[in-house]
């Protein structure tokens, strides 16, 4: 669309931001720079979006923004040697596909599990946790799994400590974006504001990117209901706001003793 002419605007969703949302989740949840600093190593997994897609492209570039230098400095470690996204794609995004794919990595990990398992979308993430319930993994050695979408299934999978995290896309302000630019084309008036402009041959238009809201854990599931988000397009129980606005736990106390124990700390820098 980007390369069409008389396109007179683009609305998506911000992909790169999506994926550094997803990278800086996973240096928070396994503390990276504390690793980093006590010379201790995670084990990692990828499972990108399908190669025919920009927007997976997108998410791969957002993430390494984060990861590649925990990955060239030892801190990530992948024991399949995937880490591209032309050896992680899952063609066309589809769920069962991941699942077979992740069961033949978990082949390289024996009877353990890679620490921390990056996936694109909530889809694959589904795929993932199926592979690793056939393959009798309990909860105890879950690992930190990732997601994008923030659909209901992957809420309740958060719930219940299958997934770990997800970046909510909120299809309600891609529809709002794209209503307000349509009302303004057929009254002649001014386009909103953009974001950003793509320039594509003679044509340039504007391009307006739609954030996603972090979903960090239990917790940051009430996140999304601040936001907006109602209890029943999430399918809420009582039950389970009784989880989310439970009091928190007190934090781990800082030590550099066991090599599972990661202190709490702030986002890496990042350049």
């Amino acid at each position: 669309v980007l390369h069409a002419q008389g396109v007179s605007a683009v609305v998506t969703f911000d992909y790169v931001s999506l994926g550094v949302s997803m990278g800086y989740q996973i240096a928070e949840a396994k503390q990276l720079e504390t690793a980093k600093a006590e010379n201790r190593s995670h084990t990692i997994e990828f499972l990108m979006g399908s190669t025919d897609d920009q927007n997976a492209v997108l998410i791969h570039e957002g993430l390494m923004a984060v990861l590649q230098p925990y990955l060239d400095s030892g801190v990530l470690v992948s024991k399949t040697g995937r880490v591209s996204l032309e050896d992680t794609y899952v063609q066309g995004w589809d769920m069962k596909e991941a699942q077979n794919k992740f069961s033949q990595y978990l082949t390289a990990y024996g009877e353990t599990l890679p620490q921390i398992v990056c996936t694109a979308s909530d889809a694959l993430a589904a795929g993932c946790i199926t592979a690793l319930t056939e393959a009798g993994h309990g909860s105890e050695n879950w690992p930190v799994i990732t997601g994008i979408g923030g659909d209901k299934d992957a809420i309740r999978n958060i719930l219940e400590g299958r997934q770990t995290h997800t970046v909510y896309r909120d299809t309600a302000m891609l529809y709002d974006t794209c209503s307000r630019i349509m009302h303004s084309l057929l009254t002649g008036q001014s386009l909103p504001t953009q974001v950003d402009a793509v320039v594509s041959g003679t044509a340039e238009a504007p391009i307006y990117l739609c954030t996603g809201v972090e979903v960090d854990g239990v917790k940051g599931i009430g996140k999304l209901l601040e936001y907006g988000v109602s209890e029943t397009a999430l399918s809420l129980t009582k039950e389970d706001i009784a989880k989310i606005h439970a009091p928190e736990e007190d934090p781990v106390p800082e030590t550099t003793a066991p090599a599972d124990t990661e202190p709490t700390e702030t986002k890496p820098t990042t350049s």
